[in-house]
């Protein structure tokens, strides 16, 4: 990452921070595309600002020494976990203090593991927010395991303008019904308090195009 990268990326983020104060928390993803020294250049130059965490910097390996070469060089909170499926991952990244947050996504490593990751995350001191760009369902799924997590710090959540403009009509209750301001009402319903409307989820198969589409523009089927 050249110099005039990190130069233009601080400006940016030094903008956000200067409209939004210290009233608002900023986090942001790199996914996973640089190398570690221009992981450390960025991290030392973005200190100032505070982030809640930088995430994925660097992309998960089985050993995670560049995480926790990272972690000692900067004071910027480092933040990963998206990629990592079970508590033996998340293990060896927290007991070399390679991590400051945690991210796992909670419908990749299931309920029962995202519970060990979150305790094993506690009892290092580490808060978890999880990954979650991810279906309505995901969202009350996430949720729910979220509420009963004492290190939760924060859920990741797709604004309405992000997402597809069919969100609401594939669950019941819609997920927009539980969304107040800043935060989510969970559902006391049995089970997670939803219920999928399948004809309405037919009529919207999985494909890549909306991933590939970020960089340009959104396109839903």
């Amino acid at each position: 990452m050249s110099l005039e990268a990190i130069d233009a990326t601080c400006k940016k983020v030094e903008t956000i921070r200067n409209v939004v104060g210290n009233k608002v928390d900023i986090a942001m993803d790199v996914h996973n595309r640089l190398d570690l020294p221009s992981s450390e250049a960025l991290c030392r130059a973005l200190e100032p600002y505070r982030l809640m965490f930088l995430e994925d910097p660097i992309r998960q390996e089985k050993s995670n020494v560049s995480y926790q070469r990272l972690a000692q060089a900067t004071s910027t909170t480092i933040g990963t976990g998206e990629n990592l499926y079970t508590v033996w991952s998340f293990r060896n990244l927290l007991e070399i203090g390679g991590i400051d947050v945690a991210l796992p996504d909670y419908c990749h490593t299931n309920v029962l593991q995202s519970k060990k990751i979150a305790s094993l995350a506690e009892a290092h001191h580490v808060p978890l927010a999880p990954h979650n760009p991810n279906s309505p369902l995901s969202t009350i799924i996430s949720g729910h395991i979220s509420a009963s997590t004492p290190n939760h710090l924060a859920l990741e959540y797709w604004s309405d303008e992000r997402n597809a403009p069919w969100r609401d009509d594939v669950m019941d209750p819609p997920l927009g019904q539980f969304v107040k301001g800043n935060h989510l009402e969970l559902p006391t319903g049995p089970g997670w308090g939803v219920e999928l409307n399948e004809k309405e989820i037919a009529k919207h198969p999985y494909g890549e195009s909306r991933y590939q589409a970020m960089s340009v523009g959104y396109k839903y089927n």
